[in-house]
């Protein structure tokens, strides 16, 4: 089980879903400045682990806050955490109580550029730091950072999205199209994912809460268009692509809503790996790419030419969800059927490994803090198992157990136990080794028909 930047609709939110992914990003930004023997780990990782099972049990209101304890642990100023900062009617404002300095206030994009900023005046009178700026920006998502010194790390304090009125004529506009659109049986797959894209920047499926923290609306309606433009011409939108990509894929028991990620090098039509990176309880198909280690995956899997598809990981309930999505994706992507490896997280490991018991697809798997004793041997696919030193969710000696079973049970089973370090932040400090050593192992079995 896990935390992170995740849906909460389930349960009365007392903050924005915004708020829960801002803070979760702010602590892995402040852990990723630390060094593995920095004598704070210990401390971060508990405060983490309390931020965690505040959530799994409900008590949402105090997640944000212990989520930046840790931070604030890791080594993040706190004075910076008392701005507020909030957009209305096209204008900007930052408020709090004033700190020893004034701090610099800027807007950035997606994309990380600086759009707009100023310096912070104080109210002696109120005690405030204040900000009061017009936003002169085109439609997208913004998110505003705050520091004191240049040398500082900009700290983010809220995201929004900017002119989204504007996206309701291009949106009906598009849903009259696609209505009125009709395909040979071979176009209907991507039609379908046409649909369910366009319904998640209108907000109507059920993964648009989900999105709204991650996915810039105004860039990804502009692809629509251009994969609504191809469809009508009788192309497939989604053969040959590349980069980042929501979309949603046939599972065993309806569609999957995923994030898929195509490194660039995938144009040299050589077969790629594909790792199947799996969330924990709470989580979504966006915390494995954008969460742990502050997008660490996506930097990987570009440095290392490699294919990574994350699914909500609740739609993989049966053993050959992961065959579903690889027969899903052979025919538009690269990839290498002999080089298909799942990763995962908590109850994403409990979802790994249930792929691998009941798939020849998988060349090999990684259960981080979750995962039970596999039953006797149906494969030959290598997994390594890792706990948390100070989990305080899944006891490091439980997973030392399962893997010890799993191996006395006949499978190439490995463990390892990660020091000073608990149940949400292990993923961060093992991601680089895991996917490392994924992709050194390959199926030598006949792929399946």
């Amino acid at each position: 089980m896990f935390l992170l930047p995740m849906i909460v609709a389930a349960v009365a939110a007392p903050r924005d879903t915004d708020d829960l992914a801002l803070a979760y990003q702010r602590l892995e930004q402040a852990v990723a400045r630390m060094g593995p023997e920095d004598p704070r780990c210990e401390r971060v990782n508990q405060l983490a682990d309390g931020a965690a099972a505040s959530f799994l049990s409900g008590r949402l209101g105090d997640v944000v806050a212990q989520l930046d304890d840790a931070a604030c642990a890791a080594g993040l100023d706190r004075e910076l955490l008392g701005l507020s900062a909030e957009v209305n009617l096209d204008r900007l404002k930052v408020v709090g109580a004033a700190p020893h300095q004034w701090p610099a206030i800027e807007v950035r994009d997606d994309r990380g550029h600086a759009r707009c900023g100023a310096w912070a005046a104080r109210i002696e009178i109120a005690a405030q730091v204040i900000v009061d700026m017009p936003l002169d920006l085109p439609g997208g998502r913004y998110t505003v950072y705050a520091w004191f010194r240049p040398e500082d790390e900009a700290v983010a304090l809220s995201s929004f999205v900017h002119g989204r009125r504007e996206l309701a004529l291009p949106i009906a506009d598009l849903s009259l199209r696609l209505g009125s659109l009709a395909v040979l049986p071979s176009m209907a797959e991507p039609l379908n994912v046409l649909k369910d894209r366009l319904a998640l920047v209108q907000g109507s499926h059920r993964s648009s809460a989900a999105a709204r923290w991650v996915l810039d609306p105004f860039p990804m309606l502009a692809a629509i268009e251009k994969e609504v433009e191809a469809l009508e011409n009788g192309r497939d939108p989604y053969r040959h692509l590349t980069g980042d990509l929501w979309l949603t894929l046939p599972g065993p028991n309806g569609r999957i809503p995923c994030r898929l990620l195509v490194p660039s090098c995938s144009h040299d039509g050589a077969a790629l790996p594909m790792i199947v990176a799996l969330h924990g309880a709470g989580g979504n198909e966006h915390m494995m790419l954008d969460g742990h280690g502050a997008g660490a995956l996506k930097r990987l899997a570009e440095q290392l030419g490699v294919v990574v598809l994350s699914p909500a990981t609740p739609y993989l309930v049966t053993s050959e969800a992961v065959t579903h999505l690889f027969k899903a994706l052979v025919d538009r992507i690269p990839i290498d059927p002999n080089r298909v490896y799942v990763l995962g997280h908590s109850l994403g490991a409990v979802a790994a490994l249930r792929q691998l018991t009941g798939s020849g697809r998988v060349a090999g798997a990684v259960a981080i803090a979750g995962g039970g004793a596999l039953p006797e041997r149906q494969t030959t696919a290598p997994v390594r198992f890792y706990g948390a030193e100070i989990d305080a969710i899944i006891p490091a000696r439980t997973i030392r157990a399962a893997a010890q079973m799993s191996k006395r049970n006949g499978w190439p089973a490995e463990y390892r136990e990660v020091p000073d370090t608990g149940h949400v932040l292990i993923v961060s400090a093992v991601l680089d080794e895991s996917v490392r050593w994924l992709l050194t192992l390959r199926r030598h079995s006949a792929p399946e028909p």
